[in-house]
């Protein structure tokens, strides 16, 4: 078997310029989903359902599931270092796809793979024997509650619930910032980058979020009014008043 990978990088160059075209998805040879992405050095894949990697520890779809079974059965179960180890490790495998997914806009797998590494994160939390081992991924959790929200809150959007999305992220802000604090100088930065983000996001939902008719009329009264156009004023105004009554009697 020729082993040369160059054909295939050929066929696919790598593109500086615009990252997007760096990734593409395609199907396994068994049918499954994957997802490539060209790197200047060769071309990285993974599974998009399940494990990133494609695996199966034990016989579990992940790590994680193979622990909880373990701790439903255990009154006295606990996470070991390497057991913590595992889960870390495999939470990087998630958190390397959903970054590609995010640059896909694929909002869908963002918010399943967030979802996920927020629950491993709470699985560690609760049965980590060392709490080191729990605070090196505590202070991850702003980031990846972000993450998760921004993924949510373009579902959100893109089922035209404009104002669920808004608050969506203002919730988030308040819900990042009142997390316990971590003694880590990456907690506290990832809060202050965390909140940031969410409130430009904010803005520019808010800057995006399509107008009313009320809201259009009363703009074209006050540009009429500008030009002095009295007369289309009086009729715009006519039309807000209107307008205005039958979201009254509506309501």
């Amino acid at each position: 078997m020729d082993k040369d990978l160059s054909p295939l990088l050929l066929e696919w160059p790598y593109d500086g310029a615009d990252p997007v075209r760096n990734i593409r998805r395609a199907s396994g040879i068994d049918g499954r989903a994957i997802i490539q992405v060209r790197e200047p050095l060769g071309i990285q894949q993974m599974d998009y359902l399940g494990r990133p990697d494609g695996l199966r520890p034990n016989g579990y779809e992940t790590w994680l599931n193979h622990y909880e079974v373990t701790a439903e059965d255990n009154l006295h179960f606990g996470l070991s270092h390497d057991d913590c180890l595992r889960l870390i490790q495999e939470g990087i495998l998630f958190y390397q796809r959903y970054l590609i997914l995010y640059q896909m806009e694929d909002w869908e797998g963002v918010a399943r793979d967030t979802d996920r590494n927020l629950h491993y994160f709470d699985f560690v939390n609760q049965h980590a024997e060392n709490t080191d081992d729990s605070l090196t991924i505590e202070q991850y959790r702003p980031y990846v509650i972000r993450m998760n929200a921004v993924a949510h809150a373009h579902l959100l959007w893109g089922r035209s619930s404009y104002d669920e999305s808004i608050e969506l992220l203002r919730g988030t802000i308040d819900a990042i910032e009142a997390l316990e604090a971590v003694p880590s100088n990456v907690f506290k930065l990832e809060r202050e980058k965390s909140t940031i983000h969410l409130k430009e996001l904010i803005e520019e939902f808010e800057g995006r979020r399509p107008q009313s008719e009320l809201d259009r009329l009363r703009r074209e009264k006050t540009d009429a009014i500008r030009r002095e156009d009295f007369e289309l004023a009086a009729e715009i105004r006519d039309r807000i008043r209107l307008l205005e009554g039958e979201f009254s009697r509506s309501n």
